[in-house]
């Protein structure tokens, strides 16, 4: 597969089973290769932190054995904060967006900022100053396109060298007193709210799918009515699921019933979030190897759930990692 296909998206999970095969047969020297290999295409992917953890795995079961954990090589960030503007056109923007700042306009001054970048330099300083504005503006959906657009490198690459303002931009607590109070309510960690709203809209609160799915959690109608009586809330109409304490606090409770029927293992209640639990239940239950998530998440015969799954389990990982406890904390 790697030989015949070397571009292809399954190249990192191809390496990543090769080096576990090659680990299994006791073929060290070629698993630590490809171990490392899918370290330095995605240090901070799904697969290159399974991968940091086999070489740590390696290490400690094999000290005479010659592993390293080299450092992924990721580009400089400039992170200059005193934002420049060149061009008459996004200096002239760029004050407007400072006035509308100070009149409490921040989503007027965003939109002034993004069209000073647009007509400017487009430099790495304006994009994050623009990022900052976004984030204070609470317009997370805007915030994570562009930092997904123009830092993808370090988002995938980069480790705690770089600023903790970078990873919390990229990683932001999005709706934090909403995401705080129905995670409390149902027992659900706010990491993987988070996540999952992350990973379903991009913390857009107006997404509408293809198949009917509404909002930030990407509720269907039916569960979400379902789900409404459960709680006690009037739901007049759909629209009503745009609205994002509604969402939130239907997503959550959704979360919390899903949990309850897979005793909390997260790998099955992220994919029936996606794929519905019936499904997922007779691929869990047929599941001989539950306790190996990546076994269960490649076996998932559902190409957009399965790569939905690694991506909850990423982002979920790196909210914990950027916050710590602080991310039950958001919102006080």
């Amino acid at each position: 597969l790697l030989r015949s296909y070397p571009k292809s998206y399954h190249r990192t999970e191809a390496r990543y089973w090769a080096g576990r095969t090659a680990e299994k047969l006791k073929q060290y020297t070629r698993a630590t290769k490809y171990y490392q290999q899918v370290v330095k295409d995605g240090h901070n992917s799904y697969f290159g932190m399974l991968s940091r953890k086999a070489l740590k795995r390696l290490k400690h079961a094999r000290p005479k054995h010659e592993i390293s954990i080299e450092k992924t090589e990721f580009k400089p960030l400039d992170w200059e904060k005193n934002v420049r503007f060149n061009t008459q056109t996004g200096k002239r923007h760029f004050q407007k967006s400072v006035m509308l700042e100070r009149l409490g306009l921040t989503t007027l001054a965003a939109h002034e900022m993004a069209y000073a970048v647009s007509k400017d330099a487009k430099s790495q300083t304006q994009y994050l100053e623009l990022a900052r504005l976004y984030a204070r503006s609470g317009l997370y959906h805007e915030l994570v396109r562009l930092m997904q657009s123009r830092f993808w490198h370090w988002i995938l690459q980069g480790d705690d060298s770089l600023p903790s303002e970078f990873w919390r931009l990229a990683y932001p607590l999005s709706y934090p007193r909403l995401v705080r109070q129905a995670s409390m309510r149902h027992g659900i960690d706010p990491a993987l709210v988070l996540s999952l709203m992350f990973a379903e809209s991009a913390f857009d609160p107006e997404a509408f799918s293809s198949a009917g799915a509404i909002g930030l959690m990407q509720l269907m109608p039916a569960t979400g009515a379902r789900l409404a009586r459960i709680e006690g809330l009037a739901i007049l109409s759909e629209q009503e699921y745009f609205r994002p304490h509604i969402n939130i606090a239907l997503g959550t409770r959704y979360l919390r019933d899903l949990s309850e029927l897979f005793k909390r293992q997260l790998p099955p209640v992220i994919a029936s979030y996606n794929a519905g639990e019936q499904r997922v239940s007779t691929w869990w239950n047929a599941e001989r190897h539950q306790r190996d998530v990546a076994r269960f998440i490649s076996n998932i015969p559902y190409k957009e759930t399965w790569r939905y799954v690694q991506k909850v389990l990423w982002y979920r990982r790196e909210y914990h990692r950027i916050y710590g406890k602080k991310t039950s904390d958001s919102g006080k």
